[in-house]
């Protein structure tokens, strides 16, 4: 899965991040480091529906989006990642589990949960 969300992120024309309430700090930072290494990072940072599907108005295949929740799961961020998938942009999925809503709701291109993190080569310095 890291691997798809790694391909999904560096192939995409254009990359969106959008983090929903706790999450918008992730986002954020999210966004500060994908900055220095790809052209075309845009942070979706605002609260209101309206300014976020703005925001989004052109996306499309050729575009990534990263969206970041934590349950309680925003209506807003479910409602974001869907109006890009619709589009066909490709869409990661950052949430806890692989069974949480928006992996039940979204057929994301690429679903990587938090569980996955970090990935099982550096799990072993946790002992």
């Amino acid at each position: 899965m890291f691997d798809r969300a790694v391909d999904a992120l560096v192939s995409a024309r254009k990359v969106y991040i959008f983090g929903a309430g706790s999450c918008r700090a992730l986002a954020n930072f999210a966004a500060y480091y994908l900055k220095l290494l790809l052209p075309d990072i845009h942070l979706v940072y605002t609260s209101s529906e309206t300014e976020i599907l703005e925001e989004l108005i052109h996306i499309s295949e050729e575009d990534t989006i990263l969206g970041m929740s934590f349950p309680r799961y925003s209506s807003k961020a479910v409602k974001t990642l869907h109006f890009a998938h619709s589009r066909r942009a490709k869409v990661i999925a950052r949430s806890p589990t692989a069974c949480s809503l928006p992996s039940r709701i979204l057929p994301p291109a690429c679903f990587w949960p938090t569980a996955t993190w970090p990935p099982s080569s550096t799990r072993s310095w946790r002992r």
